[in-house]
């Protein structure tokens, strides 16, 4: 199978150059590996170049750099129509692929057959100090009930996934630009019940640390609008799985869509309850109370 090697980036210039090298050093193939910046404002795109001269290969390097921001999902969309490989393997632009690890993923695609192939990683803080690796509580290492996956927030370290084409072939590109491809690729790979897990490490990745308010006036504020934009995307992220059930042609009695409209219901009962909606939450008492009430208090916990 012909393999794209896909690494995305955006202002990445301090790590950039050491993530393209470890593709450039990939064994196995020659791959076509795909350096593709999105409309950096630093220098990533000229150290991804630079690299490139610096360390000789044996594999096909292509550059794109966009015109203008596209984000993450419109970013994912846009290097699977230019990539031409049945199987894509995806590096951001600060983490660090194991020699071995595209010919292992290979591997196990042509072994497994599978839509998705996800390993471990080594995580490690921006200092390079070894992290906790707390995407071991991702759905994809408890359960395979497809109802459960299709309201879960974490699937799989996104960082370590490959897919077959086939996953965006059938189903379509991501549809909104707030979604992160691990979150959708890999549901519909649960559907197809092909999913591959690979047990070792074959990728170094860059830990990132989530937003805090222990030093910052504003933190309230910033925390509220980073909980209602996860919330939104959330919503997203349930509409996109929603959509996707129906394409592969689950019924419409089906569990998974009890869970969708009742994870969507709850969803939106949070957002009401952030934003302090009063008539909108009552509203939401008289249709839901049990779910209601239930929200409001576990929120009313978590803020003490």
């Amino acid at each position: 199978m012909k393999t794209s090697v896909v690494l995305i980036a955006y202002n990445q210039e301090e790590t950039v150059k050491m993530a393209v090298k470890s593709l450039l050093e990939q064994t196995g193939g020659p791959y076509e590996i795909l350096l593709s910046d999105d409309s950096s404002t630093d220098k990533t795109y000229e150290f991804m170049q630079e690299a490139v001269s610096e360390f000789p290969t044996v594999h096909t390097v292509i550059f794109n750099r966009n015109d203008k921001n596209l984000g993450i999902a419109e970013h994912i969309n846009k290097v699977f129509d230019i990539s031409s490989g049945d199987i894509v393997i995806f590096n951001a632009g600060d983490d660090i692929s194991l020699p071995n690890r595209c010919a292992r993923l290979l591997e196990e695609f042509e072994r497994t057959n599978a839509w998705l192939v996800h390993s471990h990683a080594k995580c490690v803080d921006k200092n390079g100090n070894v992290a906790q690796q707390s995407y071991r509580n991702a759905q994809f290492f408890k359960t395979d009930d497809l109802a459960a996956l299709s309201t879960a927030k974490a699937l799989f370290l996104g960082a370590t996934g490959s897919y077959h084409r086939n996953i965006v072939d059938k189903y379509g590109k991501l549809s909104n630009p707030s979604l992160f491809e691990d979150l959708i690729f890999g549901f519909r790979a649960a559907l197809e019940r092909k999913i591959s897990f690979i047990d070792d490490e074959l990728l170094i990745y860059l830990a990132h640390g989530g937003v805090s308010s222990k030093t910052d006036t504003n933190g309230n504020a910033k925390q509220n609008l980073a909980s209602h934009k996860n919330l939104t995307r959330f919503l997203a992220v349930l509409e996109q799985r929603e959509n996707d059930a129906q394409i592969f042609g689950l019924q419409k009695n089906h569990p998974v869509f009890r869970a969708i409209k009742k994870s969507r219901r709850k969803t939106l009962i949070e957002i009401s309850i952030l934003h302090q909606k009063q008539e909108c939450f009552w509203g939401l008492v008289i249709k839901s109370p049990i779910h209601t009430i239930k929200t409001f208090l576990r929120s009313r916990k978590m803020s003490r």
